[in-house]
């Protein structure tokens, strides 16, 4: 039944194409007949327009049909001898031009159509396959919102655990047990900073990113995040150093920048060959304080230093959420800094933090899909 009210309606506009055709030549011939003695003798004048508006609207068959028509009329009335459709060999050649370039103009015309056609079936699919991709990835934010919220809460009571059971043992005793315990904190706060994270992604988009600045010692930056990595960096055997130009105090969020650093670390170990080395440092310039992790691994492809920051890039499919990098440009930026990546005998990550700030800042501008430079842009 649908099938044939689709075949019913598809008939119909073909008859309202050829109804057009058959419109347009007669439009021509009132309009030429009215403006004959008023024009150059030119009988196609007003024909051309009428294959042009039968061909756009109905494609080659009506506009074939329109030139075939205005053959006929011009013959019948703007041709010697009148009134007949007999026509002269000079006049027999012009209508053959005129057909010849009406028939041309038609299947331009059609093609032109069917093209347009399927543009917009193209678009629409793409509108489509777009509308797909978002709700996956809206289905994607919540689940992973809601995993992270869930881990939070036993992995606070694991850190809460280790720390009563070190509180509880007695100085300088059971010093196996009390670096067990503290190996299990810290792996415990690393799982925290990733699950962190994930939620932060999504405040990030949502423009709702903060930070809580306060003064604190770069040196405790530094060496909060290398004992945070010195169990995963002995078990891959990877120097793991730590080096500060200039000790001093720096208005910034601690967590946050801590956070940063950690994200850093963990993408360099991640990627660096058994035996190299990682390197945090930081030196203070003009106004702010650099912070950089080096690396001794393969370096980034030049291709993809462009996307390094891009939410969810994982280095060409390794493991990870992708999160990492893209949070901590958000946490440079939201402090007033800037992020960069460069490929020097490895890979060194940079990013610098204004040494004063007021007490407090506007979140930062939603950071998704923004690429980062492959060098430090110029302040």
């Amino acid at each position: 039944m649908v099938r044939l009210t689709s075949d019913r309606l598809s008939w119909q506009r073909r008859y309202v194409d050829y109804g057009v055709s058959v419109l347009a030549v007669f439009c021509a011939v009132v309009l030429q007949r009215a403006l004959w003695p008023y024009i150059p003798p030119s009988p196609q004048l007003l024909f051309y327009p009428a294959v042009l508006v039968a061909a756009r609207c109905g494609g080659f068959g009506p506009g074939a049909l329109t030139v075939v028509l205005s053959c006929l009329a011009m013959a019948h009335w703007f041709l010697p001898p009148a009134d007949s459709l007999m026509v002269q060999a000079d006049d027999a050649l012009d209508l053959a031009i005129f057909a010849a370039m009406g028939f041309t103009v038609a299947l331009l015309m059609s093609r032109m159509r069917s093209a347009m056609a399927k543009a917009r079936a193209a678009w629409k699919q793409a509108d489509e396959s777009r509308a797909r991709l978002d709700a996956a990835r809206q289905t994607r934010e919540e689940m992973l919102a809601i995993v992270s919220h869930d881990l939070r809460s036993p992995l606070s009571s694991i850190m809460l655990s280790c720390a009563l059971v070190q509180q509880s043992l007695r100085p300088n005793s059971d010093e196996a047990l009390r670096a067990s315990c503290d190996r299990i904190r810290r792996a415990a706060r690393r799982m925290e900073t990733l699950v962190r994270n994930l939620l932060d992604a999504a405040t990030i988009e949502a423009g709702n990113f903060r930070i809580e600045l306060s003064t604190t010692e770069v040196s405790s930056l530094l060496e909060g995040t290398v004992k945070l990595f010195e169990p995963l960096a002995r078990q891959k055997s990877v120097r793991l150093e730590w080096e500060l130009e200039k000790r001093g105090p720096i208005t910034c969020d601690h967590e946050r920048i801590l956070q940063a650093l950690e994200n850093l670390v963990g993408n360099a170990l991640k990627f660096v060959p058994r035996d190299g080395q990682v390197v945090v440092a930081a030196r203070r310039t003009a106004g702010e304080v650099v912070f950089e992790v080096r690396d001794s691994g393969p370096g980034i492809a030049p291709d993809q230093l462009a996307h390094v920051f891009d939410r969810y890039w994982t280095g060409g499919g390794s493991a990870g959420s992708g999160l990492g990098l893209y949070i901590a440009k958000a946490i440079a930026e939201a402090h007033g800094g800037r992020i960069w990546v460069e490929n020097h005998a490895g890979t060194t990550f940079a990013f610098a933090v204004p040494v004063d700030r007021p007490s407090s800042l506007p979140a930062p501008r939603p950071v998704g899909d923004r690429a980062a430079g492959a060098g430090p842009p110029s302040v």
